[in-house]
């Protein structure tokens, strides 16, 4: 889930209204290494309310359940193996919250991670349609050729490198595709669309189109 969806879902279940809840977001006491130089905004805990089961006190303060969705995150960090991505702590979020959005199965996890890597490398448009995905309130269904066009930091299409924040939060297989990432000289994924979750990875654009080709057939014949 996003934060949004997560407000969303509190306030369904009567755990804080909308109001209270961004306000918590924005300037409630997290005292997190890891939230030092997030932006003072609805953003600020994107990518570290980490998703788990909770047992939540009735008339518990949500500033109190968002402190222990950070500190099991804490947890959870402090439990990864050495981070082998390259990146930085803050970055590695980042991809890892866009290869929780992209990939349905978990041992493909540490592949495409590497794919992305791959591609900040050699200064290639990272192009996940997650990234812009999360410009919408709710996801939808097909994403347009327009949508690939919204000018924002956020859209991987238009822009290099990875974008200013998390998109999700990443769950512990992501997390740990990002940290141990696949050796792999993979570029390029493509979902098979056979019902199987799974996807297509080549290193070259022309073996990406022949999937994207056996991908269309796929759909035509479920």
């Amino acid at each position: 889930y996003t934060t949004k969806q997560i407000c969303r879902v509190f306030a369904e279940r009567g755990i804080s209204d909308e109001a209270s809840f961004w306000e918590a977001v924005k300037s409630g006491s997290f005292d997190y290494a890891f939230l030092e130089g997030a932006p003072e905004d609805e953003t600020r805990l994107e990518g570290f309310l980490f998703p788990d089961t909770y047992t939540i006190e009735v008339d518990e303060p949500v500033e109190s359940v968002l402190n222990r969705m950070l500190a099991r995150f804490q947890e959870i960090l402090n439990g990864l193996p050495e981070n082998q991505s390259g990146l930085d702590l803050r970055s590695s979020i980042i991809l890892a919250s866009i290869v929780q959005n992209e990939i349905k199965l978990d041992e493909e996890r540490p592949v495409a991670a590497a794919v992305f890597l791959n591609r900040l490398d050699i200064n290639m448009l990272l192009q996940s349609c997650s990234t812009v995905q999360f410009l919408f309130d709710e996801p939808k269904a097909t994403l347009l050729n327009k949508d690939l066009e919204i000018e924002s930091p956020y859209n991987t299409y238009l822009n290099k490198g990875l974008p200013p924040g998390p998109i999700s939060n990443p769950g512990l297989a992501a997390l740990e595709a990002v940290w141990s990432p696949a050796d792999t000289d993979y570029l390029y994924f493509v979902a098979k669309d056979d019902g199987s979750g799974g996807h297509y990875f080549s290193k070259t654009l022309e073996e990406h189109n022949r999937y994207k080709a056996q991908a269309r057939e796929n759909r035509a014949s479920q």
